[in-house]
């Protein structure tokens, strides 16, 4: 494709001068750096870094859209003219034609996102799907760069799925923006997450039903109004989320379903920690702890399916907030063993992101030991699919290896449509392991769409994750 973009362009742009001479100047220059990449790229031979030249001049002829706007070249750009044989449009294509070799040969977490996102375009059924798990990914990816002391990578990546986020209808929309805005603040981008904060807030206030009545307690609105409440804390502003939780505390107040009470009442005690109301957070706690021995409770059926609701809706709030002390102590309460074996693997992944990969293993090995005296194969394979990349994530190599064997083997009379996730850990743990070329190469026979974008995000974020660790 390069060869026919890159035709001999004549550099008479300085006859579009229509705006300010110095923008004028400066957005050619731009303009000729970028043509200059643009030749590199076409003679260099590693995919690569032909992709990092394609990539660097879409980025300058970008910055001569948003820094110089009512320059000649900036209108032509913009419109999808041609100066000379370059416009953006062909200069897109061939970032986007070049990705793909890229990718394969040096997996990063930048092109790999890139790649599900442009599959994620191309779906027909479960798009909406796809995108927020992209968008989720996004938010943790910025987090593991901030951790690696990236915070600009870490800004343009939440930026990124910000603007994901806009595209959502109102309901996607409504749960992002919360975690997005606790992602900025956890960034050092406190007016960002303000910003994000208040359309939140406006957004949660404006959430109907589907024949368009007001939402009270449909749709999490008071777990959505805690979150917001933790994302204000966090960026500093104490009034702010004070007002946010006592808005919150009252919509629990309407509540009937215990699950969607604990849900937005653990939320609520993380942002009265964060804020400073530790005697208040404490109560609040004890309130959610006495919840989930009622959820619990409330299934008698002996799968302990009434158990694992409790562990979900106790164990999210603790974890998002990165109180895993609390979290593993409540994880080693529950009886039912599948259920004990996967609260502990959640909470053992976190402790692992916190740079922890000690108690991360200690953990696991819990989990393990609950794993053996699991009878049914289909729950087995379930937990062990959990376990894998976790054990890669926390350093334990040798463990993901045998873990994913046992799995491998555990699976093979299982239906196609069973192994679609088995194949997709084991992508993602090869990930952590440092592996990318080959979790790429085993997302890709993953016939199955949206679980491939999904495979393709988790990937991303595995590998953003591993340079984190080693930065």
């Amino acid at each position: 494709m390069l060869k026919y973009i890159l035709l001999p362009v004549l550099l008479t742009t300085l006859s579009l001068a229509c705006g300010p001479v110095d923008e004028e100047a400066e957005a050619n220059k731009r303009f000729v750096e970028a043509v200059a990449l643009l030749k590199a790229a076409e003679s260099e031979p590693a995919a690569p870094a032909k992709l990092s030249l394609l990539e660097q001049a879409e980025t300058t002829l970008q910055t001569i859209i948003t820094r110089y706007p009512s320059t000649g070249l900036a209108v032509k750009l913009t419109s999808g003219q041609q100066i000379g044989n370059v416009s953006l449009t062909t200069v897109e294509a061939a970032v986007k034609d070049a990705r793909g070799p890229a990718c394969q040969a040096a997996p990063t977490s930048a092109c790999v996102i890139a790649q599900a996102l442009d599959l994620a375009q191309t779906l027909e059924w479960g798009q909406d799907s796809a995108l927020v798990h992209i968008t989720r990914a996004l938010i943790d990816i910025a987090l593991a760069q901030a951790q690696a002391e990236d915070r600009v990578e870490a800004r343009a990546t939440i930026a990124q799925a910000l603007a994901l986020a806009q595209t959502f209808d109102k309901t996607d929309r409504a749960v992002a923006l919360p975690d997005i805005a606790l992602a900025q603040a956890r960034v050092g981008d406190r007016t960002g997450a303000q910003a994000t904060i208040a359309q939140a807030l406006a957004l949660a206030q404006t959430l109907t039903d589907e024949e368009g009545r007001p939402l009270t307690d449909e749709g999490g609105r008071a777990t959505l109004l805690a979150i917001v409440a933790l994302a204000q804390a966090q960026a500093g502003d104490r009034a702010g989320a004070q007002a946010t939780i006592a808005q919150a505390s009252a919509f629990v107040q309407t509540l009937t379903d215990k699950q969607g009470q604990a849900m937005a009442l653990g939320f609520v005690a993380q942002a009265q920690a964060q804020s400073g109301n530790h005697a208040g957070a404490r109560e609040t706690t004890s309130q959610v702890l006495a919840l989930t021995q009622e959820i619990a409770q409330a299934l008698p059926d002996g799968e302990g399916r009434g158990e694992a609701l409790a562990s979900l809706v106790f164990l999210w709030p603790q974890v998002k907030a990165g109180d895993t002390a609390q979290a593993l102590a409540l994880a080693q309460t529950f009886t039912h063993d599948w259920v004990r074996a996967s609260a502990l693997i959640f909470v053992a992944r976190a402790q692992a992101q916190a740079g922890d990969r000690t108690g991360a293993q200690a953990t696991i090995s819990q989990a393990l030991i609950h794993v053996q005296a699991l009878t049914n194969e289909r729950i087995r394979a379930r937990v062990l699919d959990d376990i894998a990349p976790a054990q890669a994530q926390a350093g334990d190599r040798a463990g993901a290896q045998a873990t994913i064997a046992q799995l491998q083997a555990l699976t093979q009379t299982f239906p196609e449509e069973s192994r679609t996730g088995v194949l997709a850990s084991i992508a993602q743990s090869q990930a952590y392991m440092g592996d990318g070329v080959q979790a790429l190469a085993l997302a890709q026979t993953l016939t199955d769409k949206e679980q491939r974008v999904k495979a393709l995000a988790d990937i991303a974020l595995a590998l953003a994750r591993v340079d984190a660790a080693d930065t």
